[in-house]
């Protein structure tokens, strides 16, 4: 019985998808980077949050401190915070990069 809970969870984990949505605000931080990078963002937001958003792993991490957001998606440089409403939906909150260990959105440094 417990082996079928088990399978049961690995298979809904499997196949639950989200619905992605963008805040005006992170729309406005995906355009501040150049069209090369903005590609790598989105295809990585779909292939790293479509499914398991809320799982975390070497990329998707919690953020414990931050206000706006709960979890952030590491892409090299580029971060992606966001937040799970509901059950299947992602909401893209802002976009940015890091160097060393400051976070900057559109430019400007933010604290987290």
């Amino acid at each position: 019985m417990l082996m079928l809970l088990m399978l049961t969870c690995k298979i809904e984990r499997l196949v639950s998808s989200f619905d992605i949505q963008f805040t005006e605000s992170a729309k406005a931080d995906l355009r501040y980077f150049p069209a090369h990078d903005r590609r790598i963002i989105l295809e990585s937001i779909r292939r790293y949050l479509q499914v398991d958003a809320g799982w975390e792993s070497k990329r998707r991490k919690r953020i414990r401190t931050h206000e706006i957001a709960a979890w952030e998606l590491r892409l090299g440089k580029h971060r992606v915070v966001y937040n799970i409403e509901a059950e299947t939906t992602i909401k893209i909150i802002a976009i940015g990069f890091k160097e060393h260990n400051e976070l900057f959105i559109k430019g400007e440094k933010v604290e987290l």
